[in-house]
């Protein structure tokens, strides 16, 4: 058996190592339908895919960027002006500060930014420019006389820029005539420098008049603030804000004192509303209570006649017990009062009963002048109730107002003292302004100095050799990446492992690689003799040879196609090669050349090209004449012959399946060299009828997107493809093993 090798029988593709599946490594998958397809790799251009590219092709690469570089260095050298830079230095001193000037670095950097910016651009305003212009010295210069419109070219040529971290101002222009360069310099520089004076003195007696009228401004709402403040404290008796906190803070424990007992109140009013309710409740339906039996026997032992026949009773049983110390038990009148004893307990029940329904009544009527007067308690206690939650209430609110108003009073004398203290630390700065102004005006202080006059130029070689340096480095990035991508997008197979790592195909055998002439001498049945590249070469194809007669899936009688996704990939070679070991290892074996739009097969053995396979299926000539011994082999080969058109419709229309089975009855193995599958149809229908296909791969020469669509195009049409077989493997086997 054979491992590591996809089973495609057209409904499932298992991929088997080591005896288990892998779906890892799987190239099929599921489809609603129930077919199996397989899974396209991705074929991205990707930096890694660059890499490995430019690591394959880095001679090309490092050659083509080698040639740009010496092109762009060139072109750079022959076109280059030399331009010549003249540069004055002005030192600033801004006069536009804020008003207030500010402590904080960040607005203080922002003033500063914008007034360097501000003075950049106003080198190149009309205001200085043209007066510049209008000077005769100026005017007759070639680089002014030469220009359409000098002040335009002034604009987008003049420079300015503050030195970084200084308030030094740098003027530069470049032009290709030093004198005159520097001359329009040192002219812009002093009509700039006469120019800021001007404004800047004009800009410090503005200056002096605004700090004036706000500094009045200043001092009546500093002297306004202070009288709320001082008609705050009268109104709350203090202007400690302190001791209004403390009152604040007294106010608010009286308030929750005075909550706390009106919740008691509530409390209690909610428990009188719920008996009046309940004793409402009882006095609609009073005949409905169900008297106790204990309360109803005590108001009857108490009725007149209960206790009249309860004397009786006690008479008769204190005259019954004297007697019966005097005589025996059977005495006449002893008996006598027994029976009159009987006859008055009888008595008393029937006295009972008469007297139950008076004893009801009466205690029922009790009970009701009771309810009426608990009522009558319970409504006074509400409205008293009701009249301590009304005052309470009002309590409350007049104590949360008071803590409220502490509390807004409190807080309005913090904040007129913290506008009183903003506004003093403002007028501080406005005084101390107004007296630096003073100063800056009585000593007649300069805001702009010369610092250095602009001199003439020189030309700048270190310009020259950077921009050449800079268009040779881009030469050879442009180079390098150049051929890397395009490399890259050539999606090329480099290395064998490729093949079934990235496109899930499987590898049956690789055959290492040759020189030109040694592999122009394969392909004519005979063993390689004396050197070491050969005996290894015939080896890989004795081992593929090997492998692929242990295949379970080849029957006895085998037909084996070999295709390729393009040209140039050794197909040929490798069915030759295939066909001789096959011979070798005694199989009665058939090479068949079914390439008929490039035929190559008769060519390594230096055979004729026909008569052939097209003669014979077109029934020009018999089998039996087209077939050819191979040179030094035991194996036949029936070359392709002449090809025509009615020879590829023979291939659809049964005559080739025909002659197929024919020949599986005469050959033992059969190799078919087809035409590559992408190209044209005929590997198809030839695929259709074979019984296992070999892919061939040549690393740096298959391209990977193309051996995966023949792949997946075998795979489509359920054309069983056993794996593929990698040519010219650029690896080689160590050869220690022959030595």
């Amino acid at each position: 058996m054979i491992e590591n090798a996809p089973v495609i029988d057209g409904e499932s593709s298992v991929e088997i190592v080591n005896g288990r599946a892998d779906d890892r490594a799987s190239t099929r998958a599921s489809t609603p339908g129930g077919m199996a397809r397989i899974k396209q790799p991705r074929f991205a251009i990707t930096p890694g895919k660059m890499r490995e590219a430019l690591f394959y092709r880095w001679k090309l690469a490092l050659l083509a960027g080698l040639i740009l570089a010496c092109a762009g260095a060139g072109l750079a050298w022959l076109t280059y002006k030399p331009k010549y830079t003249a540069a004055a230095l002005i030192r600033m001193t801004s006069s536009k500060e804020r008003l207030l000037g500010g402590s904080e670095d960040g607005g203080r950097n922002r003033g500063e930014e914008e007034f360097q910016k501000t003075e950049a651009q106003m080198i190149k305003s009309r205001n200085v420019l043209e007066p510049v212009l209008k000077r005769d010295d100026i005017r007759t210069l070639t680089t002014i006389r030469s220009l359409e419109n000098p002040r335009i070219w002034l604009e987008k040529e003049l420079q300015g820029s503050f030195l970084p971290g200084t308030d030094i101002l740098r003027i530069g222009l470049s032009g290709e005539h030093p004198e005159d360069v520097a001359l329009i310099v040192n002219t812009v520089k002093r009509e700039y420098l006469a120019r800021f004076d001007l404004d800047a003195k004009k800009q410090q007696a503005e200056r002096y008049n605004s700090i004036l009228t706000v500094l009045v401004a200043a001092e009546g709402k500093i002297k306004e603030q202070r009288n709320e403040l001082r008609n705050l404290a009268e109104v709350h008796k203090s202007g400690d804000t302190q001791i209004l906190t403390l009152k604040q803070k007294l106010a608010l424990e009286d308030v929750g004192h005075m909550n706390r007992e009106l919740a008691v109140i509530n409390t209690e009013l909610r428990k009188t509303t719920a008996l009046l309710s309940v004793l409402h409740a009882e006095l609609k339906a009073p005949d409905e209570d169900k008297l106790p039996a204990e309360l109803i026997e005590e108001y009857r032992d108490k009725h007149p006649l209960v206790q009249k026949e309860q004397f009786e009773i006690a008479r008769l049983e204190s005259q019954i017990k004297e007697y019966g110390k005097l005589v025996t038990s059977s005495s006449p009148r002893l008996a006598q009062l027994q029976d009159e004893l009987k006859a008055a307990r009888i008595q008393l029940d029937k006295a009972k009963l008469e007297v139950q329904p008076e004893i009801a009544k009466a205690i029922r009527g009790s009970l009701q002048r009771q309810r009426i007067n608990n009522l009558e308690q319970a409504a006074v206690k509400a409205r008293v109730l009701e009249a301590q939650k009304k005052d309470v209430a009002e309590k409350v609110k007049e104590l949360r107002d008071e803590a409220d108003k502490i509390g807004r009073g409190g807080f309005d004398i913090e904040m007129r003292r913290g506008e009183i203290e903003e506004a003093e630390t403002v007028l501080k700065k406005l005084r101390g302004e107004k007296e630096r102004l003073e100063i800056e005006k009585f000593n007649k202080k300069e805001f702009a100095t010369e610092l250095q006059p602009a001199d003439v130029p020189t030309v700048n070689q270190a310009s020259l050799l950077r921009s050449v340096g800079l268009l040779a480095v881009a030469g050879l990035a442009l180079g390098l990446l150049g051929i890397s991508y395009f490399e890259a997008r050539l999606h090329r197979v480099h290395q064998s492992s490729q093949v079934q790592q990235e496109l899930g195909i499987q590898t049956l055998g690789m055959l290492p690689l040759l020189a030109q002439k040694d592999a122009q001498a394969y392909g004519r049945a005979q063993l390689p003799e004396d050197s070491l590249p050969d005996i290894m070469f015939a080896d890989a194809v004795n081992s593929l040879c090997a492998r692929l007669l242990c295949d379970d899936r080849l029957s006895h009688s085998s037909v084996l196609m070999v295709t390729s996704a393009s040209e140039g990939e050794g197909k040929t070679m490798l069915a030759t090669e295939l066909a001789a070991g096959l011979a070798r290892s005694g199989r009665r074996t058939l090479l068949l050349d079914c390439d008929f739009r490039n035929p190559r097969c008769h060519q390594q053995f230096g055979l004729a090209a026909g008569p052939g396979l097209s003669e014979v299926l077109c029934g020009e000539v018999e089998l039996a004449k087209a077939l050819q011994a191979v040179p030094g082999s035991e194996a036949r080969i029936l070359t392709s012959g002449k090809s025509n058109p009615q020879v590829i419709k023979a291939l659809n229309n049964g005559n080739f399946a025909a002659l197929l089975a024919r020949l599986r009855l005469d050959f033992d193995c059969i190799i078919v060299d087809s035409a590559p599958t992408p190209v044209v149809a005929d590997g198809l229908f030839i695929g259709k009828l074979a019984d296992g296909v070999l892919l061939v791969v040549r690393p740096k020469v298959s391209k990977a997107p193309a051996v995966f669509a023949a792949y997946e195009q075998l795979a489509a049409l359920k054309i069983p493809t056993l794996g593929a077989v990698v040519n010219a493997n650029p690896w080689r086997v160590s050869g220690v093993y022959y030595k």
